[in-house]
């Protein structure tokens, strides 16, 4: 039996896209009522000694400043371009940025790509040692391998060298997300000076707070920033995200509303992602209009709008682009496996997601158990049993879901390989586990209706018709659920000797 459906809320909580696709969120905070600052200094000592330590300081002074449009700072980047000293690769990107010269830096999951990135980002820090964004990047690199101490290693290191940094302290705490380790990514944001003044952090702090159903320390900051009107609407997008889904989890709905209306005067990917699983999820009502969905890397958001309008192809598509984006995002990999599995019916498109996902996620009991599950629906038997012997017991004692969505498809296996007895003990067993998740109602109708189709495919027999006929009344009919209705169809199917 698969895990198709997270069975949580989203939680808007810090990404860790690479550096090049975080830059709109990287330049420094500027309330915007504070007029452009003075440069002077920094353009004089450029007119004197043209060097890649002046232009440098020249274009950070730019940036803090809002003077990158000045003809300085123009030539500045340029000139940093164009050098015979090699610059920072971030110094590099930045400069890119203020010329609006496109980055074709494009990130592949394969692993010799990655591999290659790898020796790249170790050449560079021969030269760099103490870079954090490279430090942060190869970890990055090293997470897509699953290569989970060198990434450790580096976030560490990184973080030694500048834990303030706003894009290392969020980049570090999702890491550890990643990990399970909520409260040392907790630890991660607080302990940075900045998070008491930046919005970016604070709204991390207080999605990572949600995680832990901790009340964070800065909600009342973060309303007071946001009712202050100076600071861009971008800046304080994720902090009216993470406020607005603190107050729609406290019931306060108006508030909750007005809040994402506001975080969408000028979304990034995260913000409307949240939005979107908002409207979607819980019926808000929220303001759209002005979005434009095919500007930026919107993958999440655009997946979900997708799934709403029953495009499930598209949504799908989405969903792939959003993995590349977030490897690390279990939710993304859920999504693209739900949609092949349930709404698209191909079997051997779920069994590729999940095993490409297992390269990041090693040992995730939940992928394990649903790639083995597509493995045993496509008649690999032998394969799917090799899979889920993978699992380690210790692994399911966090994830009761995953525990009981094993037994079921351990069972499921055992009726497929003819030991009726076997596969009856081990799906009843899932079956009574299930029936204690009243928070997870469909987990229970989920294994009754696999139990009922493995019952008929084992034999189509006017006894076994008969009784799962007398389980299948007693089931209350969700059209709302895809899968439970997939599962019922297929059941309904064999009572009908039409499965195919």
């Amino acid at each position: 039996m698969a895990l198709l459906i997270e069975n949580t809320e989203r939680k808007l909580l810090p990404t860790w896209k690479s550096f090049t696709s975080s830059f709109p969120e990287l330049q420094p905070i500027r309330p915007s009522n504070i007029e452009k600052g003075d440069i002077s200094s920094f353009v004089h000592d450029w007119k004197g000694c043209k060097n890649l330590a002046n232009a440098g300081d020249l274009i950070s002074a730019a940036i803090v400043n809002a003077r990158t449009d000045e003809a300085e700072v123009i030539e500045a980047a340029n000139y940093i371009l164009s050098s015979n000293d090699t610059p920072s690769p971030a110094l590099s990107k930045v400069s890119k940025s203020i010329l609006q010269i496109e980055d074709k830096e494009i990130e592949s999951g394969g692993n010799f790509e990655i591999y290659l990135r790898i020796a790249k980002i170790k050449d560079l820090l021969i030269k760099y040692p103490t870079d954090a964004i490279l430090h942060i990047e190869i970890a990055r690199n090293y997470l897509l391998l699953g290569q989970i101490k060198h990434a450790q290693n580096h976030v560490d290191i990184a973080l030694y060298f500048d834990c303030h940094n706003r894009y290392i302290t969020r980049c570090a705490a999702r890491f550890y997300i990643h990990l399970k380790e909520y409260e040392k990514a907790l630890y991660v944001v607080r302990r940075s000076s900045l998070t008491k003044i930046d919005p970016w952090l604070m709204a991390s702090e207080i999605g990572i707070s949600q995680l832990l159903n901790k009340t964070s320390r800065n909600i009342k900051k973060g309303l007071t920033i946001i009712d202050s009107n100076n600071y861009s609407a971008f800046d304080i997008t994720e902090l009216c995200s993470a406020i607005g889904t603190q107050e729609l989890m406290s019931g306060a709905y108006s508030k909750s509303r007005k809040l994402f209306n506001a975080s969408l005067e000028m979304p990034n990917s995260n913000s409307l992602a949240q939005a979107k699983w908002v409207s979607n999820e819980d019926n808000i009502e929220l303001n759209f209009g002005h979005v434009n969905l095919n500007s930026g890397n919107f993958w999440e958001a655009k997946c979900y709008n997708s799934f709403k309008m029953e495009d499930y192809v598209r949504s799908l598509d989405f969903a792939k682009q959003w993995i590349e984006q977030e490897p690390y995002s279990t939710r993304a990999i859920q999504q693209a496996y739900g949609l092949s599995i349930t709404y698209l019916h191909n079997l051997s498109q779920g069994q590729e997601i999940m095993e490409k996902a297992l390269k990041t996620h090693i040992g995730n009991p939940v992928f394990i158990n649903n790639y083995a599950y597509a493995l045993a629906l496509d008649g690999k038997i032998e394969e799917a049993e090799r899979v889920i012997s993978k699992i380690k017991k210790i692994d399911l004692l966090s994830i009761s879901t995953a525990d009981i969505c094993l037994t079921a498809t351990k069972g499921m296996i055992a009726f497929r390989k003819g030991n009726v007895d076997k596969g009856m003990s081990l799906y009843i067993n899932a079956i009574e586990k299930s029936r204690d998740r009243s928070d997870y109602p469909e987990l229970n109708h989920s294994a009754l209706l696999n139990f009922c189709r493995e019952i008929l495919i084992y034999e189509n027999s006017v006894d076994n018709k008969s009784y799962v006929l007398s389980i299948i009344e007693k089931l209350p009919q969700d059209n709302q659920n895809k899968e439970l209705v997939n599962l019922r169809e297929q059941v309904i199917a064999l009572l009908n000797n039409k499965y195919e």
